[in-house]
Parts: C-alpha cells; structure tokens; sequence
C-alpha cells in the first residue's frame, strides 16, 4: 500500500492532492506498517507544504517521543513557539515547559534548564514556577549567588506574610553562611523584623 500511494505521490501534479497523499503515506506508515522512520518522513512532507497542519505536527510530536528523539522534538517545539503570537504569553510559555521537562528529565541538561527558565521570566518576570524550579536548580547545582537574586526576586513577590519571612530568612542564611557577608546579611533580617517585630 505504501508503495502504491508513493507513486500515486510522484505522479500527482495538485499540491493540495500530493499534500492529502503525504497524510496518508504518514498514517499508514506508523499506524499499518510499523514504520516511524516513513511516517515521520511524510508528516515532515505534510508540514513543509503546511507548517501550520496540527495533525503534523501532533504526529511528529508523537513520533519523536515513541522514538526517542528528543533534539528533534525539542526543534519542533521551538518552531511551535515561533509560530504562537507575542502577546499569546500563556501558550508560548506552556511551550517552554514542555522543553524544560524534556532538558530536566530526559536530556539532564541542566544549562538549558536554567536558559528556558529564564526564558520564561523574560516574557513573565512574575511567574512563580519559574522562579521555585529555577530555586531549586541553582540550589542543587550550587549556584547560590543566583539562588540568593532568585530568593530576591521571590521575596518581593511574595504576597503571603509567612512565606516572606522564610525566604527572606533564607536570603539572610545565604548571606552569613555561603559568603560570609554579615553587611549583606543585615537588610532581609531589618525586613523581617518589620514583617514580624517579634
């Protein structure tokens, strides 16, 4: 069946017909024939022709995460958000973290964990999520001098009393206890005591 639809392919002159082939061709390549290598060929084919087709990008998607291919998902997801609008910042910022899992939790790249992090708060500098998972990355990689402006920026945020004490707090311990700067330390302690004079 393959072969009958890829000469069909070859000897249709239609675009829209060659486009409807290469869907096909897709389809029957990963769901009858077993062949991710030819469906994946064909839906690349589909969104060449069509770079907003769903169904190719969805079968791409799909395909790559069965595969695995994670750098050519990862391509495929940077494309996604080059075609969602500026002003769309929820939908390109979902994006994102679909690419952050993927850098975390399949590639342990943490470099490029921390750049889509920051990539997030450049076009959504209050997104908490992005400022804890960005926390706890430079914890982990003890990076505490970006942990401490991270804690910072948290703090500021921060519109429960209590948690504004506890990073604050912690602000302070980073002060005194990694950098040994008691001058530096004295600011979120004043703060503190303004929150809670007791």
């Amino acid at each position: 069946l393959l072969q009958v639809l890829n000469k069909a392919q070859r000897a249709t002159r239609q675009a829209e017909d060659k486009l409807e082939l290469s869907k096909e061709i897709a389809v029957v390549a990963e769901t009858k024939a077993g062949n991710a290598t030819k469906a994946i060929d064909a839906w690349k084919q589909v969104l060449r022709a069509d770079p907003k087709n769903e169904d190719a990008r969805n079968g791409l998607r799909r395909l790559y995460e069965e595969a695995p291919q994670w750098n050519a998902l990862l391509d495929l997801l940077k494309s996604d958000i080059e075609a969602i609008p500026e002003e769309n910042i929820e939908g390109r910022v979902g994006v994102m973290k679909q690419m952050v899992t993927i850098y975390r939790d399949k590639l342990s790249h943490d470099p490029m964990v921390i750049n889509t992090y920051n990539g997030i708060l450049r076009i959504d500098p209050d997104n908490e999520e992005a400022l804890e998972e960005l926390s706890k990355v430079y914890e982990s990689l003890g990076r505490f001098s970006d942990l401490t402006r991270i804690l910072e920026r948290r703090a500021k945020l921060a519109e429960d009393h209590d948690e504004k004490i506890i990073l604050l707090s912690d602000v302070a311990t980073l002060w005194i206890e990694r950098f040994n700067n008691l001058n530096k330390a004295v600011e979120p302690l004043e703060q503190i005591l303004e929150l809670d004079p007791a």
